[in-house]
Parts: C-alpha cells; structure tokens; sequence
C-alpha cells in the first residue's frame, strides 16, 4: 500500500493540483515577448517541417524552445490553446520531476528519516512547486517556455548526475546522461550555465571524500576550471564593451548592481513566502542601490546574505538540507543576479531555484507536524489550497494583457518599455485615449528618463501615435509621426510599411511602392510588405505581379494568411478557381473561425462545380455569424436549385431579415413562379425596386405579364 501511494497516488494529486491551478491558462493571449517570438516570428511558421526550416530555427540562441514553438505552429498555427498546453505539460512533468528528485536529494541529506516521512517531504515539496503562484510567469507566458523546458532538463540532468554518483553500476550511462541533459538546458535558456559549478557543490556536499577526489582527478579539474576560465574571458571580450554600454543605458555601474541584486534576492525570498497576487508583477522597476547605506537596506541585504552563506559552509554537516538550499537557490540565480545588464527583477527566474527554498520549508512543515498525522494533513490542504487559488487569480490576471502591464503603470513599479506594451494592447481594443497616454511616456520621455529608452522603443511609440493618428482621420499628423519614427530608428520596418499604407489609401501609388521596397530593403522577409506591393500591383491591372508579390509573402512567412487570401482572390478573378480554393483551404487552415474566408471558398467550391462541398462551407460560416447575408443567399439558390423550396425560402427569407436584396427577391420570385402567381409579381417588382437593372427579375416580370 505505501508503494502505491509513493507510486501512483501522489504522482495523481500531483498533476491534479497543476491541472486545478493552471485551468484559466489556456485562453491566455499571446502578449509581451510571445509577439516577436511566436507571432511575428516567420521562422516557426513552418506548415511543412523541412531541413531548411529546422536548421534555420537551430541556429537561434534557445532552438529547443523555438523548435518546440515551430511544432506547435505546425499543429495549430496561433490557436493559443495548444501552446498553453504543452506549457502545462512541462510544468506538470517538472512537479513529477521534482518529487523523484527530492525523494533523491532527501535520501542523501537526510539519511535517517524514515521512508513514510521522506515521501511525505518530497509529495510536500512537489505540490508546492507545483501550484505557487511565482511559477505562474514561466508556465502561463508562452515564450517563457524556454524556462520551464529547460528546467526539465536541468532536474533531469541533476537526478542522473546524483543517481550516477550513488549508483553500483551504470555510472558512466547516467554520467553521460547528465552531461547531455544539462546541454539541452543550456539550449534552452543561458542561465543554467551554472549548473555544471552547483552540481560538483552537491558532490562536494552529499559524497564523503570530495577532497581526494579533486586529487584524484586534479588534471580533469584543472581543465574544467581552465574552460569555464576561458569560457568567461571569450565573452568579456567579445561582449564586454556591449555590456559596458548596457550598463550605461540602464544607469547602474557594476559594483551598483551587485548591491542592487543583493536586495532584489531578499525580494525574490520574499515573494516566495508572501506570493499574494497583488505583490505580483510583470515587470519591475526596482529603485537601484547606489551604495551600502543608498537605501540603507541594502546593508542590510548584503549582511544577510553573508551570514547566509556562512551558516551554510559552517552547518553543511549537521544542516545539509538547508545548506543544499542554498547552493541550490543561489548557485541557479547566479547568471540573472549579479553584474550582466539584464532587467533587475523577473519572477520567471525562480522557476528552477526554487526547488532548494520549496523543499526546505516542505522538510520544515513535516518535520513540525509528523507526529500529529490530521494536523500535517489539514496544515498542508490548507497551504496548497491558498497557493492555487492565488495561482488561478494570477491566471485570471493574465487574460488581460492591457490591464496586467498598466497595473505596473499605475503603482509606477513597471518598466518604462511597459508603457509600449500597454499602447499596443489598448490601441488593439480600440482605446485611443489609453493607449496614446502610453505611447507618450516613451515618445516624449523626461530628460532624466530619456537615457533608459532604445531608440527602436522610442520610434514604436511614435509608429503607435501615428496608426491613432491615421485611425482618427488625421491623415497629415499621421504622416509626419510616421517619419519621426523613421528618422530617429532608420530600420523601422513597420513605419514604412505604415507611411506605405497611408500613401496607398491617398493615391500616391509611386510614393507607397518606393516605401515598401525600403522595408523590404532592411528585411525581405516582410509579408505585410509584400502582400501591400501586390495590392499596389493588382490595382494597376498587373495580376500576375501580384500574385509574384503574394507568392514572395508566403515564402517569407508561410503562415501569412492575408498573403494566400489575396493570392486566392486573384486567381479567382483570373478564373483559375481549384487554385483560388487551395490558397483559401490555407487561409480557413490558419484562421478556422473567420466566416469571410468559408464563404469565399464556398463560393470558389461552387464555382468549380462543387456545391454540395460549398453548401458544407457556407453553413459553418453562418454557424460562426448567423448574419452572415452571403452564405444565406447562397445556401437558399443551392436548395432551390435541388428542389427543395421550403428549405430555400426559410434562408432567402432569412437573408431578408438581414438586409433587402434584389438578388434574394428575384430568387424568392423564381420560387413561386409556378405555385403563387402573385406573390411571384410581388417579390419581381421589390427586386427591381431596390435594383432596376436586375435583368433576370425584369424577365421574370415580363414572363408573368405575357400570361393569359
């Protein structure tokens, strides 16, 4: 019965907790770094998973994650359902992930505890884990993928290295495992470069004889040290002067940003204690420290990290659980947390750490209460009860992205590049007035905040003030913000694909085409770009140029469905219609719900002769919006046409109700031209009045006039 427990029940528990604190994640939007990774990414919008395509993407920094995201395009294209879902996945595999380890790591730091309290410990540790809110920004964030996958593999690499270090025999295969792992971490985020240093601590730590081992292996050792040396020494040099301006831009020395980090640490501790969502962010603008008394907290911090680093060296005997945790939670913060120009604070950070923290306070508890069995029970419910339910308010928060980031607007903790964020999704929902305020932050900051801007920042918040601008009807304002943003940023693609846009809806077609070979000078991979030169190639009569330009488009972003809907409208208008059906059978791939592009292929079906296959399409489009006018008409001239007139009138009747039309009467007419003579007349005579020059209801009319 324990067995089962440890085997089968708690592994259960363990994924239904994750399941119940993570069920609002799914219809999470895309937001923030989801938009230029996934969204706008052309390189995972891979319908067809070639070489080409799969090389380009291992080329990335993080090409585990970005091949990952390419799958799930593959399946669903920007159905962000599916991403959440191999999200939660992960989480849910690292919860399993964490329990064996902790199992493990219980194992060798605390020997003597019995298997019942050891399993109680490590179930504690992985719920824990598993419904904390501070994880919420590695799971729900789409793109924070890179986190949560690479984390698996790190508790995966550490698992086997531990196992390999006790193990009999296979030693060697779980080495090589471990070496493996923790290179499939690295390919996934860069942070877990310190992982190979924590686990030779661990080693040092949980195996006797650490000291004659280094011995033993000193020359391995020194190579080891040599190549993380050398490692460091390659990129300061190649980065260092980057680093060096980074640091500028953000306005902290380095010796400031260690002293900072130190009280950041304390935050990030804290967060882990008092996760309420209210003290949850997406981004931080935490105050900097300018020297150990600039807040005074910061002596305070640095103070109470050096006991603790202490108390971890001098009770590594008698305490190895604590002292694990903080190898653990400090060694895994290292790259984020000390002197790279990176943002202050991230909450995603923790995702990994905080396995040495969880696991310390879940020994704690248990250790407290093991003899008072109801008691743990309850106190445990209780804490994992509270931690999922801040964890799905978290989620709650997350479904709107306007107001997650202007909450950091408000209170004045987010970043000033938030406000771009904010702009975005507040111009997306139409709130001009929002989303102009925040533009403005960046396109006309203060003085003293101007040097924390990127001039790319600066010009998309101009980009942004210009689309408000032409939205309004401000077409000459529009104009000048568009090149103000050009001017200060020359490689914005947007804005000149936006001034192209502008000129094309004034007529000034040379104008708009000499705009649009500009962005596609700075990237041909532009399918916006392209699908606006086939528009400017269309209206000139040059069909075959706009389908070349439409074509280009695709190539360079196989997921651009505007791209393969205009295409499909040219050949429609070229009668080609098998091939304007295939590009629209693309577009209904990727935009599923959209009724214009199931009637327009309806319509191409019909027009190649199959109707019954058009009918099939006309209805799904009706079932999306009931008053879609088209699919109506067209569903009732099918029915008619198959002699099934009641059914008929009920849609042309229907389409009626939606709006009058000639076309519908003159059908209605033809209906009951041999059954009801005069309501035939009836319905001739309303489709002349609202169109005279419908010539078959006027030959209908006649028709009847000529009758005895």
């Amino acid at each position: 019965m324990k067995r089962y427990a440890t085997h089968v029940i708690f592994p259960t528990l363990i994924v239904v907790a994750g399941l119940a604190a993570y069920w609002r994640s799914f219809t999470v939007p895309f937001q923030f770094d989801d938009v230029p990774n996934i969204v706008e990414n052309s390189a995972i919008h891979l319908w067809h998973l070639t070489w080409m395509g799969l090389v380009r993407l291992a080329r990335t920094n993080r090409p585990l994650p970005m091949i990952s995201f390419a799958l799930n395009y593959r399946l669903h294209g920007l159905d962000v359902f599916g991403y959440h879902a191999v999200n939660l996945l992960i989480h849910l595999v690292n919860g399993l992930l964490v329990y064996v380890l902790s199992l493990k790591i219980l194992s060798l730091a605390v020997p003597k505890v019995e298997d019942r309290t050891r399993w109680q410990i490590g179930f504690l540790a992985a719920l824990l884990f598993e419904v904390h809110p501070i994880q919420t920004q590695a799971v729900t964030y789409v793109v924070q993928r890179m986190t949560s996958l690479g984390a698996f593999f790190g508790f995966f690499g550490t698992w086997l290295f531990l196992e390999a270090r006790t193990a009999q025999d296979g030693r060697v295969l779980r080495f090589i495992g471990a070496m493996v792992s923790v290179g499939l971490a690295l390919l996934c985020k860069e942070n877990f470069f310190m992982l190979p240093v924590v686990l030779l601590a661990l080693d040092a730590l949980f195996i006797p004889g650490f000291i004659g081992r280094v011995k033993r292996h000193r020359w391995f050792v020194a190579a080891f040290v040599i190549a993380v040396c050398a490692v460091t020494l390659w990129v300061a040099s190649r980065y260092g002067a980057y680093i060096a301006s980074e640091q500028r831009r953000y306005g902290l020395t380095a010796d400031e940003r260690l002293l900072t980090e130190a009280r950041v640490v304390w935050h990030y501790v804290s967060l882990l204690v008092m996760p309420l969502p209210s003290r949850l962010r997406v981004d931080y603008a935490f105050p900097p420290s300018r020297g150990f008394l600039d807040p005074p907290s910061t002596l305070v911090a640095v103070l109470g990290l050096a006991l603790l680093a202490v108390a971890a060296l001098v009770y590594r005997k008698r305490h190895p659980l604590a002292t694990f945790a903080f190898i653990w939670f400090f060694g895994n913060l290292l790259i984020e947390s000390t002197v790279l120009p990176l943002d202050l604070v991230f909450e995603h950070r923790l995702y990994f750490p905080s396995l040495g923290p969880l696991l310390l306070a879940a020994y704690v508890i248990v250790s407290l209460l093991q003899r008072r069995v109801y008691l743990l029970a309850l106190a445990g419910i209780v804490l994992v009860c509270a931690l999922t339910l801040a964890t799905v308010e978290r989620n709650t928060q997350w479904n709107d992205p306007a107001s997650l980031a202007a909450q950091g607007l408000e209170d004045g903790t987010a970043q000033l590049r938030m406000a771009l964020t904010v702009g975005k999704a507040a111009y997306k929902k139409r709130d001009f007035a929002t989303a102009e305020q925040a533009y403005r932050m960046l396109a006309y900051p203060e003085s003293e905040r101007s040097q924390l801007i990127y001039a790319q920042d600066r010009a998309e918040a101009l980009n942004g003030l210009g689309l408000i601008a032409r939205d309004r009807g401000d077409l000459v304002s529009a104009e000048q913000l568009f090149k103000q943003a050009i001017a200060i940023y020359p490689r914005l693609k947007s804005a000149f694909i936006n001034l192209a846009h502008l000129h094309m809806q004034s007529n000034k077609a040379s104008e708009a085409e000499a705009e649009l070979h500009m962005a596609l000078a700075i990237d041909s991979n532009q399918p916006d770009a392209w699908i606006l030169l086939g528009l400017l190639r269309a209206r000139a009569g040059d069909l075959a140029g706009a389908r070349a330009s439409y074509t280009e488009a695709i190539r360079s972003d196989p997921g651009a469905w505007a791209a393969y809907w205009s295409r499909g409208r040219a050949y429609f208008d070229e009668g080609r219609f098998r091939q304007a059906a295939a590009d629209l059978e693309q577009v209904v791939k990727l935009r599923p719900r959209e009724p214009h592009a199931l009637l327009e292929l309806g319509i191409c079906l019909e027009a190649e002769g199959a109707g019954q296959e058009a009918f099939g399409y006309y209805r799904k489009a009706l079932e999306i919006n009931p008053r879609q006018r088209e699919a109506h008409y067209r569903i009732g001239v099918i029915l008619v046409r198959q002699g099934r007139y009641q059914e008929g009138e009920k849609y042309l009747r229907a389409e009626l109700q939606i709006a009058p039309h000639s076309g519908a009467l003159r059908r209605l007419g033809d209906l009951y031209l041999s059954r009801d003579v005069e309501r035939a007349r009836g319905f001739y005579q309303e489709a002349l009045a609202i169109d005279p020059k419908n010539a078959e209801a006027a030959a209908g009319l006649a028709a009847l006039s000529s009758r005895p």
